[in-house]
């Protein structure tokens, strides 16, 4: 077989490639249990067979949610762990994630319980936080939180929850399991996995990501295998059970039916940072949060059921529903015809649960099959998977990632001491643009925002806007194009786009073709 080829990472010598473990999926459970694994010295190889975070993953709705409503059900323990990872999250990477308070509109109905009195102040005792505000009631009379808003909403609830970049989220994660040496292969499929005596042999096929064309094979040999493959569990796991005469379980099979979630991104409709919860008819959740900073997103968790789980876009009463809930509440109607983007999110029906479901089969070749919850306890989920993973090896070793920071979140780098997440962003924004007084204020939020402390090594020796290189999109420089395709794994287009930068809502299709062309080229030199 071929040797590994990954840019990023040494050679292997020919033959098959060895490790401890073989993580199937580039999605953000996927990256996060290969970081884990790594940080805790298990030689780790993960395989996707796109790009990374190129489908649930990067179509979120941008919120790491603590799921609330489990006030009424009595899961205390569970939301209680939510709030703490929101707080984890915004301490480990600065960068990528902001508190953002929700407005949510009190109508003449019932509250559910986490809204009344006694709730919202369960909630704030539940775990007391350092950087996201306590939830509270508030007057929507005159005050600026109204401001988008129809008239007939007087009261209202604000809410604490955290907003995420979250493609970016996973491309920091999978950056962080490589410095800890893990290999990370995109655009790898898992065509064949056969298991041995001693673990597993896989087979990954390497397509070239412009003319989706085989250029070579991997053999990978490992001990165990984690499937982590998203909506291509289903596949995975029928392999992994073939192979080891095993059964199917409830927790672990392919889905005849899934659940479609998704969203719209409009012109700006706030004008604050303020984002809103509406209610839905049926008891269902919208959200219209800020996007950039001249666009809303509206979108939902879920919409309804679906047999394709390779769907990636709205259907046209999805889009229209969600514009009538936004029209609901916001003072300007929301048209289907001002939707400049829109995305369906495909998850398993129970996704949106606040825990991974795992399965694991020891003997000489194990596996660990494991389906992520929420966004907002990924870190945790990937611990529990790791932790199954030890029990398998007989080899428990401490976790790590809780107390670690996530590449580019060391604002410190570049600023004198921490105060509090968000300060220390806006300090971080600031004193780069002193030591590159040519960066005007944009750019600098928009990488300090990407990048983190990282735009330091990208800007390292640079003296003045004109070796940035050449402008090949607005504001998108070839300069940040080698740094994506050299540290980042971006080959297409779309990689850099609209799962590395967003400046494809901000693009016309020229300008999208230019960045296309030049990425095909740099990859042809």
């Amino acid at each position: 077989m071929n040797h590994i080829k990954d840019p990023s990472a040494s050679q292997h010598a020919s033959g098959d490639a060895p490790c401890d473990v073989l993580v199937i999926g580039g999605g953000l459970h996927g990256v996060a249990v290969a970081r884990d694994l790594a940080g805790r010295g298990w030689s780790v190889i993960l395989c996707e067979q796109g790009d990374l975070a190129q489908h649930a993953s990067s179509s979120t709705l941008k919120l790491a949610l603590a799921g609330v409503d489990a006030l009424a059900f009595g899961r205390l323990k569970p939301l209680r762990q939510s709030l703490v990872e929101q707080e984890v999250l915004l301490r480990s990477a600065p960068h990528l994630c902001s508190p953002v308070r929700l407005i949510v509109p009190e109508g003449a109905g019932a509250k559910p319980l986490w809204r009344s009195g006694p709730g919202l102040w369960l909630l704030n005792q539940l775990a007391p936080r350092t950087w996201l505000p306590d939830s509270q009631s508030v007057s929507l009379s005159g005050s600026s939180p109204a401001e988008p808003l129809q008239p007939s909403w007087r009261t209202a609830v604000m809410h604490s929850e955290l907003l995420v970049d979250d493609a970016r989220l996973v491309v920091a994660c999978a950056q962080d399991g490589r410095d800890h040496g893990a290999h990370i292969l995109t655009r790898a499929h898992c065509a064949e996995l056969r298991a041995h005596d001693d673990g597993w042999q896989a087979l990954l096929a390497h397509h070239d990501p412009h003319t989706d064309r085989l250029t070579h094979q991997t053999g990978i040999r490992a001990r165990l295998v984690v499937n982590a493959a998203g909506a291509s569990a289903g596949r995975i796991q029928a392999m992994l059970e073939a192979s080891t005469s095993t059964t199917a379980s409830p927790a672990a099979a392919s889905h005849d039916t899934w659940v479609k979630g998704g969203h719209i991104v409009i012109s700006r409709r706030q004008a604050q940072d303020h984002g809103h919860w509406f209610e839905a008819p049926g008891g269902r959740s919208v959200f219209a949060v800020p996007l950039a900073p001249h666009f809303t997103l509206i979108g939902a968790e879920v919409l309804g059921p679906v047999t394709d789980s390779r769907c990636t876009a709205l259907d046209p009463q999805d889009i229209e529903h969600l514009c009538q809930v936004a029209s609901r509440y916001f003072r300007s109607p929301v048209m289907p015809q001002d939707v400049v983007w829109q995305q369906a999110i495909v998850h398993a029906p129970d996704r949106l649960s606040s825990l991974a479901h795992i399965r694991h089969c020891g003997g000489p070749a194990p596996w660990v099959t494991a389906r992520s919850g929420r966004m907002t306890t990924f870190r945790r989920q990937a611990e529990a998977v790791v932790n199954q993973v030890a029990e398998l090896f007989s080899d428990h070793r401490p976790p790590w990632t809780r107390e670690s920071t996530l590449p580019g979140g060391r604002l410190i780098d570049l600023i004198d001491a921490e105060q509090d997440p968000v300060s220390d962003l806006i300090e971080f924004q600031r004193r780069l643009r002193q030591r590159f007084p040519w960066l005007d204020l944009a750019l600098a939020r928009r990488w300090s925002r990407q990048y983190g402390s990282r735009v330091l090594s990208m800007l390292e020796g640079v003296q003045d806007r004109s070796e940035l290189g050449a402008e090949v999109a607005p504001d998108l420089y070839e300069l940040e194009l080698r740094h994506l395709m050299r540290t980042e794994w971006a080959r297409t287009a779309d990689d850099v786009l609209w799962r590395r930068t967003r400046l494809g809502l901000h693009l016309s299709e020229p300008q999208h073709q230019a960045v296309a062309q030049w990425l095909q080229r740099s990859a042809a030199v």
